[in-house]
């Protein structure tokens, strides 16, 4: 096979109009059969990528940084907590800190049979994700949590945050944020199924809507 050489350019006057000689060119490319490069299966520890398991370490990360001060954000704008002075001596027990804390999880043949139906009805089926979802739904408990290492407030170091809202990690956070999406179907219509209580149903002009 001859040595292929880097493509040049020329904007010579003499080269305007030249067309390429293409009968000079192999018309058949030999390739050996042995591997000439090798893949490797197994890394040095030091070359695999992971999340970090200490504050220390992700703080050193500036991906991680800017992941957490987005998140920060949304929670700014979304008035999750609000700081408030240290109490003393709180814990979580359940029946005086927090009831419920159940969410309903559609089952996975109630789903199968969900996306047969529509299949069969020829539906459209979206599937729909809402960002820091849990944050969506309210608390009534009070619910107090330490300021984010590496991320305290400059003017109340001391303080902690009492949460407002259903903070994802919290034992409430799912069953709130299920009751929240639920209460916004209801009242705009829908109505939940007899026999999957987590497949809420609306029919209108004809169409029908199914959320699961």
């Amino acid at each position: 096979m001859p040595d292929l050489k880097d493509i040049t350019y020329s904007h010579d006057e003499e080269d305007v109009g030249a067309e390429a000689d293409f009968s000079v060119l192999e018309t058949t490319i030999t390739v050996s059969h042995i591997p000439t490069t090798r893949v490797h299966k197994d890394h040095h520890v030091t070359q695999i990528i992971e999340e970090p398991k200490r504050v220390h370490h992700a703080l050193k990360d500036p991906n991680w940084i800017e992941a957490m001060l987005e998140e920060l954000l949304q929670f700014k704008m979304q008035k999750v907590w609000v700081i408030v002075d240290l109490l003393k001596g709180r814990t979580r027990e359940e029946g005086i800190d927090y009831e419920e804390v159940f969410a309903p999880v559609a089952r996975i043949e109630a789903v199968r049979l969900f996306l047969a139906y529509a299949s069969f009805m020829g539906f459209l089926v979206y599937q729909m994700n809402v960002k820091s979802a849990f944050l969506y739904g309210t608390i009534e408990e009070e619910v107090y949590v330490c300021q984010p290492l590496g991320f305290e407030d400059p003017d109340y170091p001391d303080k902690v945050y009492k949460v407002v809202k259903a903070l994802y990690g919290l034992h409430q956070a799912p069953r709130a944020w299920y009751e929240t999406l639920a209460n916004y179907l209801l009242e705009n219509g829908f109505h939940r199924g007899r026999i999957d209580q987590t497949l809420f149903i609306k029919k209108q002009k004809g169409d029908i809507l199914l959320v699961q």
